[in-house]
């Protein structure tokens, strides 16, 4: 039905750095490890989580109105916070403090991350929920339906504030912020948020932008791409047949991503040089709908049946594979040997 995951033999619960969805600009990589060969679940603890982020050893998750801290080693809830509405699906973690926003007109969030106590806030900012707000260069950036936004990190104030067009993802390298938007991808300034250039692609880019050193790299219902990160020209592109894709993930000469959808489900890996197809991998199951994670050698994914799994990211090969009884929701976080990975209504450790 569905598959799991692999990498190196457990030997602690020692995670550390899986800062948000998306690890290292957003490239959806870790260079951290995960189990290889036999894999059992360690613990699992009911919990409605939407998103949740692992960090110096505590997991912190949107769960419903409350960002809720818990250990890595069990699950057990270390302190929760209850915000004025539903926590967005995503939380990044840094500098001390938890970011996010709420589903509603309530504004964006910056807790701590020790005790869950609100450090700053500010109400007159929607953050659309998407998106994660992303951290770097002493600012954190939260964008909202029309607008990008970034603030002092420490106390909330303002540093600038930009309208743009509605943003499905927001990626940061290099002091540079690239948006996801209907029908482009848009380059701004990180300090003052300044248009740098702007791509167009057929709709929208699904699961977030991968950035390496030079390049930008996405996937839309339709569309693979690859672009200059300081001049949005084009690299390549390659055209796929209309259909839901989640992306993009990469290792140092690869890109994964999946096919989650009406015809067919597929992880594909692609040369990052030109696009040129080198795998891809058939899921058993009824849905994909994220985006795969690149770790050590490996690339991970869930399907919605409950299946978890692992695949070779060379050769394309099952490593090993598991199917729990729960739908899958988001991707798995991997890390120290184990993978964790959140259901309907569980959150579970795989080792």
């Amino acid at each position: 039905m569905g598959r799991v995951i692999a990498i190196e033999k457990i030997t602690s619960l020692n995670l550390d750095g899986w800062y948000r969805r998306h690890s290292d600009n957003r490239s959806a990589s870790n260079s951290d490890t995960g189990p290889t060969g036999s894999v059992s679940q360690l613990w699992s603890t009911t919990a409605d989580i939407t998103h949740f982020s692992v960090v110096d050893n505590t997991i912190y998750a949107s769960e419903g109105d409350q960002i809720v801290a818990r250990d890595v080693s069990g699950g057990s809830i270390e302190w929760s916070k209850t915000l004025p509405d539903t926590v967005s699906r995503h939380l990044t973690v840094g500098n001390g403090l938890v970011y996010t926003g709420t589903f509603g007109s309530d504004g964006v969030f910056a807790c701590d991350a020790g005790d869950g106590s609100i450090v700053w806030g500010d109400a007159t900012y929607a953050l659309e929920q998407r998106t994660a707000p992303v951290l770097q260069y002493g600012s954190v950036y939260y964008c909202g339906g029309d607008s990008v936004r970034a603030y002092n990190p420490n106390d909330g104030t303002i540093l600038w504030t930009e309208s743009t067009s509605f943003t499905s993802t927001l990626s940061l390298a290099g002091n540079r912020l690239y948006l996801g938007t209907s029908g482009s991808v848009i380059c701004r300034d990180a300090d003052g948020g300044a248009q740098q250039w702007t791509y167009s692609i057929p709709d929208t880019p699904d699961g977030g932008l991968a950035v390496d050193g030079t390049t930008v790299f996405g996937v839309s219902q339709q569309t693979l791409f690859a672009v200059d990160r300081e001049t949005g020209s084009e690299e390549w592109r390659v055209s796929l047949p209309i259909d839901n894709y989640y992306g993009v993930a990469l290792s140092d000469d690869a890109l994964f991503y999946s096919r989650g959808g009406f015809n067919a489900l597929e992880i594909i890996s692609r040369a990052k040089s030109d696009g040129s197809e080198n795998w891809r991998y058939t899921v058993s199951g009824n849905e994909i709908n994220s985006p795969p994670v690149y770790a050590d050698g490996y690339v991970y994914g869930v399907e919605t049946d409950g299946g978890v799994f692992a695949i070779d990211a060379a050769t394309g090969n099952e490593d090993w594979s598991i199917t729990n009884t729960a739908r899958g929701n988001t991707q798995p976080v991997v890390a120290g040997g184990v993978v964790l990975v959140n259901t309907a209504n569980d959150l579970i450790a795989l080792g």
